[in-house]
């Protein structure tokens, strides 16, 4: 898979973070904050849990706008620009993949200890694609294989390599 762009314009941050929304479920991360906020202990919360899953705060940030009837790119925060360049690129990533590949991608997403890594690996292809090169996420589209194959297709000689 290639991306023409893995850059983000500032009004359309609201539109890919209700599409991820949309992609991995309202009521799930809606739950996931009202549990952490029912926790008690300030360092629990902000130094491990909060810790755990990059995208808790910002999406609390997001709720806490969108029912203030705030627009996001006047009001936003470095923790929702960095939400919506994520989001940018999972909403992007997961279109191109199949129903095995998005239910993959959608429960590494909503795995507690599962989504620092997968963002990690995002972070990897993020880089690769702005290169102009192929990332293919083998491992969450076939049951066998495991691991993502790139391919430089534009230049003259091929680039192949596996990142584990």
């Amino acid at each position: 898979m290639k991306l023409k762009s893995v850059d983000l314009k500032d009004k359309e941050m609201e539109k890919e973070i209700r599409r991820f929304l949309d992609f991995t479920g309202y009521d799930y991360w809606e739950r996931i904050i009202e549990k952490i906020n029912t926790v008690e202990g300030r360092f629990y919360k902000e130094l491990y849990l909060l810790k755990r899953n990059p995208f808790i705060r910002p999406l609390k940030q997001y709720f806490h706008l969108i029912k203030e009837g705030k627009s996001i790119w006047k009001h936003t925060s470095e923790d929702l620009i960095n939400l919506a360049r994520h989001v940018f690129t999972i909403n992007r990533v997961s279109y191109n993949l199949n129903d095995n590949g998005k239910n993959r991608i959608r429960d590494r997403l909503r795995d507690e200890n599962g989504i620092r890594p997968f963002l990690f690996e995002l972070e990897i292809a993020t880089h690769f694609f702005r290169q102009g090169l192929d990332v293919e996420f083998l491992e969450y589209e076939a049951s066998d294989t495991s691991g993502k194959t790139l391919r430089e297709s534009e230049m003259g000689h091929p680039l192949k390599g596996t990142c584990q």
